[in-house]
């Protein structure tokens, strides 16, 4: 029981909530982040070990990328209009085109989770933040608009 996190999720994820959890994120919303991998991972581990280990790292070890992820879970109570929103999307767009070549990118997308059930879990976890829904559709839009095609909500 001392594994605590470990004993269920890839050490990948288990750093990330410990980011938070250091980053002084509020306690119920990290433990709503691991309980929603904890439930992702059970169900879809097989499909989501080949994504972490190629872009687990990258997220985990980039400071730009844990200081989004900071950025991001902060600005979960902000008003969806708040101009931080916009910025946030567009430094995270702004990161992924510069952290991962296109290719890795596409492949990034590809080893998504596809599955109705999986993306309903996932979105179901942001759904009671507006500002968090609003920020993932002006990614999405953002990289659309370079191009890059992402389906998922």
């Amino acid at each position: 029981m001392r594994a605590g996190d470990a004993l269920v999720l890839p050490d990948v994820i288990v750093g990330l909530i410990e980011h938070l959890r250091e980053a002084d994120i509020d306690s119920e919303v990290v433990d709503h982040y691991r309980d929603a991998w904890v439930l992702t991972y059970a169900v879809y581990r097989s499909r989501l070990d080949p994504w972490l280990e190629e872009f687990g790292g990258v997220m985990l070890m980039d400071p730009g990328y844990l200081a989004l992820m900071v950025r991001s879970f902060r600005a979960a109570e902000l008003e969806p209009e708040d101009p931080q929103i916009q910025q946030l999307a567009d430094d995270t767009v702004e990161w992924m085109v510069n952290a991962w070549d296109s290719d890795a990118l596409e492949r990034s997308f590809e080893r998504g989770l596809d599955d109705p059930t999986a993306n309903s879990l996932l979105a179901a976890q942001w759904a009671d933040r507006p500002a968090w829904v609003r920020v993932t559709e002006l990614i999405v839009q953002g990289l659309q608009e370079r191009g890059i095609e992402h389906s998922r909500p």
